[in-house]
């Protein structure tokens, strides 16, 4: 056997640090697919949100750009506790700046839904479908308080082919529709 030089040790040093280099970067790109993916969106973020919402948010199809906007064909929230989703829209598509999110303004380019259906519905004891979202969003947050106040700058908001439908049920057992 040949004794190694120097000069081999690092080359060996050299290429192994270029291996490692090269994973590292392959593995960065596999996550950023990953994550960007319809399958993460449908899988991980939707059911958070719902959650964040005391609901489900479900959706036939999902594409995002995890920086930028987020598509979601076949919109659907169910509240908890209710047999029938609250909204529904054949799409819904949102622009938004996530740095500018981060940076504590909620800065959405533009909102758009696309053929939405509003259910509102109110019980005899005066309980609508919404006041457990409202009860969500009204309760104090945990951890210390924010040192500013939220901005939120939209865009535009654009709906198409809109439907709102509210029911109310009344004591006789009947119920009264508005659409």
């Amino acid at each position: 056997m040949k004794p190694m030089m120097k000069g081999g040790i690092k080359k060996q040093r050299l290429h192994k640090w270029h291996r490692i280099l090269l994973g590292m970067a392959g593995l960065s790109v596999a996550t950023w697919l990953f994550v960007s993916s319809g399958f993460f969106l449908k899988l991980f973020v939707l059911p958070r949100l719902g959650v964040a919402f005391n609901g489900e948010l479900s959706a036939g199809t999902a594409s995002w750009s995890p920086l930028s906007s987020l598509r979601l064909g076949q919109f659907k929230f169910l509240v908890d506790g209710q047999t029938k989703p609250l909204l529904t829209a054949g799409e819904l598509h949102i622009e938004y700046d996530l740095f500018t999110i981060l940076g504590g303004t909620i800065k959405l380019g533009s909102v758009e839904l696309d053929q939405p259906t509003l259910r509102l519905a109110k019980s005899v004891d005066g309980s609508t479908s919404i006041d457990s979202i409202l009860s969500k969003l009204n309760e104090p947050q945990l951890g210390p308080p924010a040192d500013g106040t939220t901005r939120i700058d939209i865009g535009t908001i654009v709906v198409k082919k809109a439907d709102i439908l509210m029911t109310t049920d009344l004591a006789n057992g009947r119920q009264d529709k508005l659409q």
